[in-house]
This record gives C-alpha cells, structure tokens and sequence, in this order.
C-alpha cells in the first residue's frame, strides 16, 4: 500500500511539473496566445488560406493548406508558406502535433514547436529569414508523382 502511495505521489509531482513548463499555444478570435499572452494575429480570408501578422497588424507571411488524394484512405498535406513580400514560396509538411478541431490553432503549434516561427515574443523575424533562405523539396510535385504512381498501379491490377 505504502509503494502505490509513493507511486501516485511521484507521478502527481511528474504532472504538476509537465504543466508548469509546457508552453500552451492556443488560437481565440484571431488572436495567437503563448502561454496566454497575445504573440500575433491570424486572419482566414477563405478555406485553408490563413495570412499571419504581427500585433500592429503588418503581414508577415501567408499560408496555404493543400491536399492531394488518390482516394479516401490516401491523402496527402502539406502547407504552402509565402513571405510577406509574396517574393518566396517554400513547402512543408502538414503535420499534426497537438489534438485540436480547430486548423489554425494546429497550424500555429507546428510553427511554434517545430519550425520556431513564433516565440513568446511574437513571430521572430530572424527565423522567418533562415525559414524562407532554406530550400526544400517541391511535396506538390513529389506527392503529385507518388499518387500517379499509385493510381497507375491501381489501375494495372484492374
């Protein structure tokens, strides 16, 4: 009894630790929250078009959210970012790091957590500078070639 005590102790100190580290994103009104302080704001102008500014408002970059599928259990994602100038594109992977219904908050999380666009500081310039010199592979045309591949072969078998 006295080690399922120590046990639940343990891990109650582990939790209560875990919370009082983790930094929180969260996206309410079009405002972007770090750790429930305003950081940036995000606008959705249409379906899966988001545009990211700073708290004065002045766009930093744009995103777009693009899907390719060759059918209901393959689907392919991935995220379209523009600078402000509208002068550089690149792609990334859409990946699901936090349980969310809501895109731009999952968005958000990603950005933060992965790429280091956003900080408790608001969206740092220098990151969106490394973000946007580095190149990367076209995941348009790479999951483009991969689902008419799929479908070739698919279509081979029938």
């Amino acid at each position: 009894m006295k080690q399922t005590t120590n046990i639940v102790t343990i891990l109650l100190i582990l939790f209560s630790i875990t919370l009082s580290v983790a930094q929180t994103i969260k996206v309410k009104k079009g405002k972007v929250l770090y750790n429930k302080q305003e950081v940036a704001m995000v606008v959705k102008p249409y379906r899966n078009h988001f545009v990211f500014s700073n708290l004065q408002g002045d766009k930093q970059f744009k995103l777009q959210l693009e899907s390719i599928s060759q059918n209901e259990n393959n689907i392919y994602q991935y995220l379209i970012l523009t600078n402000a100038e509208e002068t550089i594109t690149t792609e990334i992977p859409y990946e699901i790091l936090i349980t969310s219904l809501k895109t731009e908050r999952i968005i958000a999380y990603l950005l933060a957590k992965k790429y280091k666009l956003i900080n408790e500081k608001g969206i740092d310039k220098e990151a969106l500078k490394v973000f946007f010199a580095k190149e990367r592979e076209s995941l348009s045309t790479k999951y483009t070639a991969i689902v008419a591949k799929e479908t070739a072969q698919e279509n081979t078998r029938q």
